[in-house]
């Protein structure tokens, strides 16, 4: 199963376009969690984490494009930037909350 981190940027200080965003990517199966073993943490806003057996870096970034569209448009934000990395090993990270 590979894994991607994906992050997303509204340009906007607005918490509930990335409420929105975080309701969207969820249903979409992007998870605002990632994890090792039984613990999971909480990703910074705008970041999330993708597992999927047959996508690669360009499906990922297609299918959170289409979501993180959808979100904010009532407030005419800017064309949101996406950005997508695929790990090929395991993901290290620092002082992450706790889910």
């Amino acid at each position: 199963m590979a894994k991607f981190t994906v992050r997303v940027e509204m340009y906007t200080p607005r918490e509930d376009v990335y409420q929105e965003l975080n309701l969207k990517m969820k249903e979409g199966e992007f998870d605002s969690t990632m994890g090792i073993q039984e613990k999971r943490f909480v990703l910074p806003r705008g970041e999330y984490s993708f597992e999927s057996a047959g996508a690669d870096t360009k499906d990922v970034l297609e299918k959170a494009t289409l979501i993180a569209r959808t979100v904010g448009f009532h407030f005419k934000l800017p064309e949101p930037s996406l950005l997508v990395t695929k790990a090929d090993g395991p993901r290290r990270w620092h002082h992450l909350g706790e889910a």
